[in-house]
């Protein structure tokens, strides 16, 4: 059989049993002799895969560092990274689907939903770890799924070997398994439930950083993947309670260690689980019957044996890890092989970016917003044209004819995003002036560069003429401008080397219009993705729809756990006065130590204030809700945790990965407890907010955002 090289997208390399599965086949498939990598969007340091010293030894790279090679197959593995695949080259693209992420998000983030529906419907080969999955895709997309359900490591998932306590002194002993801060896996509510049905023994396994947890016997945390075993043999049943769920591995694991399990009917379990059989399946939610069970394992000593017997009889007839990758192996070699036009593949994968580019400002603003009657009426027109268009291409063209051409429009590609600026730029370090409100945008203003140069004109008010004068005097290469207001467009002609405009306000259609009337090499880039519909609707030329940039000079941190922890202010509550309307919130907050700051504009000020804070918290009574996402992408820079509402009109965020995010009085209370109590429980999820605000760093998003506009100006 040939050897191929193939990539798997990864999101980031901290344990879970997801990032497990992906690491076992990376692993399995490079002992088989094919050349494997686990490519991220950044790169991250190798120390951080330390939980799995295997996959320590693969090709770790990103975006960036992979641009150069085509990979004979590229794997998304999540919903997120299928948007990434594009940025991968290969011959062949891949879908490995561990659940139905769109259940992740509640109907209050309506747009994120969506985007990781859409990735069901894309024209990519798909392959599962479970049965439910599986039959959802073929039902409601008519995929052609490939199942290849996950194996056990059968050398160290067994019965022999160390057992750190083999002794019960207080009866029937119980593990409790998963992250701590993660609503879906309910690990809190588990642990209360058992000490409410009288059990003596709890265990803790999480692969949160935490030294202590009230109410258990004995805690681990971060535990390398060999020691796990031992944990297992020690004790008699694994009790989860997760409401969303892949296939999850757990209570399998305990199974070939000697124990049963108590689960939730999440999808996923029917895979091996059997209710009374090898282990005890309750309703999602039913807390009662959780206690109810527990109490008759307690008492009942042969169902407990009888149980555990079973069980044992399903370890010995699961496969192992080496049949489940060459099943693997079998999926991909397959994909590989198939005879497919490679042009035509490239060109629908980048396709797919670009329509997921468009869809995700408006298709948050679609569902969400209020129109008045003439933006109604202006929606149901364009509408009304991209279906004669798509049903009727005929009548279309006639009716195109006969129109007067200004009022054509013309459906533009985003432009693409050229990486080396220095290659197609005219000088060296070229001078970027950008014109506004130095107060407001000062932490957006990249610093000066060995490939940029960059200059600000302070404007107060309004650009009249002696602001033009400056920027004459200066002689920019490139001219940016911060939300010009009124939009004057004889005005815009006088400036030299205006090549786009950054609008952070909400805008009217009237607005919209004059933005139309603005010079050819003009684009608009703009932050407030609730607007996008109707900028595409009217043909502005736009950009995208970004977050504000991060000046890195001022917040950029390197500061470690120990450092953080030594931090002496632990809460900072940025933004929202003391009201009638947030009294309730307050007064939860006046439990804790914190300080209180408005959205100070002077980011000097704020800077070392991030850099002394442990947390940062957003109350829902903030301001300027749309810049939310930057201030948040910020104070992440500067190696804080950050608690805040859901963010909208955001999908490259996903709640309890980058932040902590809340939705009512009771659950903001939880999180400040948990972290008040073991401040170190949330590292990871600072950690990877950290890892990915760097994405923003001002000095990389300005420079191709500059050389898109330059490229599409010269090609």
């Amino acid at each position: 059989m040939s050897k191929y090289k193939i990539a798997f997208l990864l999101g980031y390399p901290e344990i879970s049993g997801g990032t497990n599965v992906i690491m076992e086949h990376a692993v399995g498939l490079s002992k088989l002799g094919h050349e494997v990598y686990i490519v991220t969007e950044i790169p991250f340091d190798k120390q951080r895969l330390s939980w799995h010293p295997e996959a320590m030894q693969l090709e770790c790279l990103s975006h960036e560092q992979c641009r150069g090679i085509l990979f004979d197959i590229s794997i998304a593995t999540w919903w997120r990274s299928v948007y990434d695949l594009p940025f991968v080259r290969a011959r062949r693209y891949a879908y490995f689907c561990q659940s139905i992420e769109s259940r992740f998000f509640s109907e209050k983030d309506p747009d994120m939903k969506a985007l990781a529906e859409f990735t069901y419907r894309l024209p990519y080969p798909v392959v599962t770890e479970a049965t439910w999955i599986m039959e959802y895709l073929r039902n409601h997309y008519g995929s052609d799924v490939t199942l290849v359900r996950n194996g056990i490591k059968k050398d160290i998932f067994t019965t022999d070997g160390p057992i750190i306590d083999d002794s019960r002194p207080l009866g029937l002993r119980v593990l409790v398994e998963g992250p701590l801060g993660v609503p879906f896996k309910k690990v809190e509510e588990t642990v209360a439930l058992c000490q409410q049905a009288g059990v003596k023994d709890i265990w803790l396994l999480t692969s949160t950083p935490t030294n202590e947890y009230k109410g258990v016997n004995r805690l681990f945390s971060k535990i390398p993947m060999k020691e796990v075993p031992a944990i297992y043999r020690s004790c008699d049943v694994l009790v989860k309670l997760s409401v969303v769920e892949g296939m999850f591995g757990p209570p399998l694991e305990i199974m070939h260690c000697g124990g049963t399990a108590i689960t939730s009917n999440v999808t996923g379990h029917d895979e091996y689980m059997r209710h009374y059989d090898n282990g005890i399946v309750v309703p999602m939610g039913d807390d009662q019957q959780v206690i109810k069970e527990l109490r008759n394992l307690l008492h009942d000593d042969s169902l407990l044996t009888q149980l555990k017997t079973n069980a044992a009889k399903t370890a010995n007839e699961w496969p192992s890890w080496e049949v489940a990758v060459k099943e693997m192996e079998k999926f991909i070699v397959k994909e590989i092989e198939k005879d497919i036009n490679e042009t035509n593949l490239e060109h629908v994968t980048m396709n797919v970016l670009i329509a997921s580019l468009k869809l995700a400002g408006p298709l948050h603003a679609a569902i969400n917003r209020s129109y008045n009657k003439k933006e109604l009426a202006l929606l149901f027109q364009e509408g009304l044209k991209r279906f004669v268009k798509r049903e009727f291409p005929g009548v279309f063209q006639k009716i195109k004819k006969i129109k007067n051409t200004k009022e054509i429009v013309i459906e533009q590609e985003l432009p693409q995003f050229p990486q080396n600026f220095s290659a197609h730029a005219k000088v060296d370090s070229p001078l970027v002036c950008f014109v506004g409100d130095k107060r407001r945008h000062f932490s957006t203003v990249p610093s000066s560069s060995s490939n940029l140069t960059v200059s600000f004109i302070h404007v107060e008010n309004q650009i009249d003429d002696s602001i033009i004068n400056k920027i004459k005097e200066k002689n920019p290469d490139y001219c940016v401008i911060y939300d010009l207001n009124p939009i004057n467009t004889e005005l815009l002609d006088r400036i030299p080397n205006v090549k786009f405009l950054v609008m952070t306000k909400e805008m009217t259609v009237s607005e919209i219009d004059r933005l139309r009337k603005l010079k050819d090499d003009v684009f608009v880039v703009h932050v407030n993705s609730k607007i996008a519909t109707l900028l595409h609707s009217k043909n502005v030329r736009l950009l995208s729809s970004i977050f504000l940039p991060i000046n890195s000079e001022l917040f950029l941190s390197h500061s470690s756990l120990n450092d953080w922890l030594e931090r002496k202010i632990p809460l900072l509550i940025i933004g929202s006065e003391h009201t009638e309307q947030n009294k309730d919130w307050f007064q939860i907050i006046e439990n804790f130590e914190y300080l209180h700051v408005n959205q100070v504009s002077d980011e000097k000020l704020l800077a070392p204030l991030l850099k002394n804070s442990k947390v940062v918290l957003y109350l829902p009574s903030i301001k300027e809700d749309y810049l939310m996402p930057t201030y948040a992408l910020r104070d992440m820079t500067s190696g804080c945790l950050v608690i805040a509402p859901k963010f909208e009109s955001n999908y490259t965020f996903m709640p309890g990965e980058h932040y902590l995010s809340y939705d009512n009085v009771t659950e903001l209370e939880r999180i400040l407890n948990i972290f008040n109590t073991f401040p170190d429980s949330y590292d990871i999820v600072r950690r990877v907010g950290m890892e990915k605000s760097k994405e923003f760093l001002s000095d990389d998003v300005y420079l191709n955002m500059i050389n898109s506009i330059y490229g599409d100006a010269n090609d």
